[in-house]
Protein backbone atom coordinates (compact mmCIF):
# COMPACT_ATOMS: atom_id res chain seq x y z
CA UNK A 1 0.00 0.00 0.00
CA UNK A 2 1.65 3.02 -0.94
CA UNK A 3 2.62 5.62 1.91
CA UNK A 4 1.26 9.13 2.04
CA UNK A 5 4.14 11.82 2.95
CA UNK A 6 3.30 14.96 4.35
CA UNK A 7 6.43 17.35 4.36
CA UNK A 8 7.81 20.30 5.94
CA UNK A 9 8.87 23.18 4.03
CA UNK A 10 10.22 22.56 0.05
CA UNK A 11 8.32 19.13 0.08
CA UNK A 12 5.20 18.20 -1.51
CA UNK A 13 2.60 16.44 -0.27
CA UNK A 14 1.92 12.64 -2.46
CA UNK A 15 1.70 9.49 -2.96
CA UNK A 16 5.02 7.37 -2.63
CA UNK A 17 6.01 4.74 -4.98
CA UNK A 18 4.13 5.92 -7.85
CA UNK A 19 4.22 8.30 -10.80
CA UNK A 20 5.05 7.07 -14.21
CA UNK A 21 7.69 4.76 -14.21
CA UNK A 22 10.68 6.03 -16.09
CA UNK A 23 9.80 9.45 -16.87
CA UNK A 24 10.95 10.69 -14.16
CA UNK A 25 7.69 12.28 -12.73
CA UNK A 26 6.14 11.09 -9.26
CA UNK A 27 2.95 12.04 -7.23
CA UNK A 28 5.10 14.16 -4.97
CA UNK A 29 5.31 17.59 -6.01
CA UNK A 30 8.79 18.71 -4.83
CA UNK A 31 10.86 15.50 -4.99
CA UNK A 32 10.89 12.10 -6.86
CA UNK A 33 9.84 9.32 -5.44
CA UNK A 34 12.10 5.98 -4.35
CA UNK A 35 11.24 4.09 -7.28
CA UNK A 36 11.42 7.14 -9.83
CA UNK A 37 15.03 7.00 -8.19
CA UNK A 38 15.78 3.33 -8.53
CA UNK A 39 14.31 3.26 -12.39
CA UNK A 40 16.70 6.25 -13.15
CA UNK A 41 20.11 4.43 -11.75
CA UNK A 42 18.79 1.19 -13.57
CA UNK A 43 19.03 3.03 -16.83
CA UNK A 44 21.99 2.65 -18.86
CA UNK A 45 24.52 5.45 -18.74
CA UNK A 46 25.61 4.02 -22.32
CA UNK A 47 24.04 6.14 -25.16
CA UNK A 48 24.78 3.14 -27.99
CA UNK A 49 22.78 0.80 -25.44
CA UNK A 50 19.57 3.25 -25.05
CA UNK A 51 20.08 3.37 -28.66
CA UNK A 52 20.15 -0.59 -29.08
CA UNK A 53 17.50 -1.25 -26.56
CA UNK A 54 15.03 1.37 -28.35
CA UNK A 55 15.97 -0.30 -31.28
CA UNK A 56 15.02 -3.18 -29.86
CA UNK A 57 11.28 -1.88 -28.94
CA UNK A 58 10.92 -0.71 -32.10
CA UNK A 59 11.26 -3.72 -34.25
CA UNK A 60 8.87 -5.08 -31.86
CA UNK A 61 6.53 -3.05 -32.35
CA UNK A 62 7.05 -3.11 -35.93
CA UNK A 63 6.25 -6.90 -35.51
CA UNK A 64 3.32 -5.96 -33.69
CA UNK A 65 2.00 -3.64 -35.86
CA UNK A 66 2.18 -6.34 -39.11
CA UNK A 67 0.56 -8.85 -36.85
CA UNK A 68 -2.39 -6.35 -36.68
CA UNK A 69 -2.87 -5.51 -40.22
CA UNK A 70 -2.68 -9.06 -40.91
CA UNK A 71 -5.60 -9.76 -38.49
CA UNK A 72 -7.37 -6.68 -40.55
CA UNK A 73 -6.86 -8.10 -43.73
CA UNK A 74 -8.39 -11.24 -42.75
CA UNK A 75 -11.12 -10.02 -40.48
CA UNK A 76 -12.47 -7.60 -44.10
CA UNK A 77 -11.85 -10.71 -46.27
CA UNK A 78 -14.01 -12.90 -44.04
CA UNK A 79 -16.59 -9.83 -43.81
CA UNK A 80 -16.12 -9.96 -47.83
CA UNK A 81 -16.68 -13.56 -48.32
CA UNK A 82 -19.89 -13.60 -45.36
CA UNK A 83 -21.54 -10.57 -47.21
CA UNK A 84 -20.85 -12.44 -50.78
CA UNK A 85 -22.44 -15.51 -49.35
CA UNK A 86 -25.47 -14.03 -47.97
CA UNK A 87 -26.08 -12.24 -50.95
CA UNK A 88 -26.28 -15.47 -52.71
CA UNK A 89 -28.68 -17.09 -50.09
CA UNK A 90 -26.17 -19.48 -48.45
CA UNK A 91 -27.85 -22.02 -46.47
CA UNK A 92 -24.52 -23.01 -44.08
CA UNK A 93 -22.43 -19.93 -43.91
CA UNK A 94 -19.75 -21.52 -42.03
CA UNK A 95 -19.58 -24.28 -44.51
CA UNK A 96 -19.61 -22.20 -47.49
CA UNK A 97 -17.13 -19.62 -45.67
CA UNK A 98 -14.69 -22.58 -44.99
CA UNK A 99 -14.84 -23.46 -48.58
CA UNK A 100 -14.70 -20.30 -50.24
CA UNK A 101 -11.70 -19.06 -48.07
CA UNK A 102 -10.03 -22.53 -49.25
CA UNK A 103 -11.25 -21.70 -53.38
CA UNK A 104 -9.38 -17.79 -52.42
CA UNK A 105 -6.43 -19.32 -51.24
CA UNK A 106 -5.43 -21.29 -53.95
CA UNK A 107 -4.08 -20.85 -57.32
CA UNK A 108 -5.14 -17.26 -58.69
CA UNK A 109 -6.60 -16.15 -55.85
CA UNK A 110 -10.14 -14.85 -56.71
CA UNK A 111 -12.27 -12.00 -55.21
CA UNK A 112 -14.69 -13.25 -52.91
CA UNK A 113 -17.93 -12.74 -55.56
CA UNK A 114 -15.97 -14.87 -58.00
CA UNK A 115 -15.05 -17.35 -55.53
CA UNK A 116 -18.68 -17.80 -54.11
CA UNK A 117 -20.14 -17.93 -57.24
CA UNK A 118 -17.98 -21.16 -58.45
CA UNK A 119 -19.03 -22.63 -55.19
CA UNK A 120 -22.19 -22.50 -56.03
CA UNK A 121 -21.98 -24.02 -59.49
CA UNK A 122 -19.54 -26.67 -57.92
CA UNK A 123 -22.00 -27.65 -54.65
CA UNK A 124 -25.48 -26.22 -55.12
CA UNK A 125 -26.70 -27.95 -52.51
CA UNK A 126 -24.93 -25.18 -50.02
CA UNK A 127 -27.14 -22.55 -51.55
CA UNK A 128 -31.28 -21.38 -51.65
CA UNK A 129 -32.54 -22.18 -55.25
CA UNK A 130 -35.92 -21.35 -54.60
CA UNK A 131 -37.08 -18.08 -55.54
CA UNK A 132 -38.27 -15.46 -53.44
CA UNK A 133 -41.81 -15.95 -54.27
CA UNK A 134 -44.52 -15.02 -51.32
CA UNK A 135 -45.56 -17.86 -49.21
CA UNK A 136 -49.13 -18.87 -48.02
CA UNK A 137 -48.91 -16.76 -44.90
CA UNK A 138 -47.26 -13.82 -46.85
CA UNK A 139 -47.86 -10.57 -45.58
CA UNK A 140 -47.66 -8.97 -48.96
CA UNK A 141 -50.67 -8.59 -50.90
CA UNK A 142 -50.36 -7.78 -54.55
CA UNK A 143 -53.06 -5.20 -56.32
CA UNK A 144 -54.22 -8.10 -58.55
CA UNK A 145 -56.66 -9.44 -55.51
CA UNK A 146 -58.81 -6.14 -56.02
CA UNK A 147 -61.59 -6.74 -53.28
CA UNK A 148 -59.01 -8.77 -51.36
CA UNK A 149 -56.97 -6.38 -51.21
CA UNK A 150 -58.63 -3.85 -50.06
CA UNK A 151 -59.91 -5.94 -47.03
CA UNK A 152 -56.51 -6.92 -46.32
CA UNK A 153 -55.51 -2.87 -46.11
CA UNK A 154 -58.65 -2.50 -43.74
CA UNK A 155 -58.29 -5.32 -41.41
CA UNK A 156 -53.80 -4.45 -41.27
CA UNK A 157 -55.07 -0.80 -40.31
CA UNK A 158 -58.13 -1.01 -37.93
CA UNK A 159 -57.04 -3.89 -36.04
CA UNK A 160 -60.33 -5.11 -36.04
CA UNK A 161 -61.09 -8.55 -35.30
CA UNK A 162 -63.98 -8.23 -37.51
CA UNK A 163 -62.23 -7.10 -40.40
CA UNK A 164 -59.43 -9.54 -39.52
CA UNK A 165 -62.40 -12.23 -40.22
CA UNK A 166 -63.99 -10.72 -43.39
CA UNK A 167 -60.22 -10.67 -44.88
CA UNK A 168 -59.75 -14.16 -43.94
CA UNK A 169 -63.09 -15.44 -45.32
CA UNK A 170 -62.65 -13.67 -48.48
CA UNK A 171 -58.36 -15.46 -48.86
CA UNK A 172 -60.24 -18.85 -48.04
CA UNK A 173 -63.00 -18.51 -50.79
CA UNK A 174 -60.10 -17.30 -53.04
Amino acid sequence: MPAVVVGGEGVGVGVTGGGVVGTGVSNVANKPSPSDLDVAQSQPDEPESRIRALEHEISGLKATVAELQQLIAGTDRRRQIEKALTDHHALDLETATLLTEAAMNGPGTPDAATAVRELRKRKPFLFNTTSARGSAMSGAVTESDGGMGRAADEARASGDRAALLRYLKMRRGA
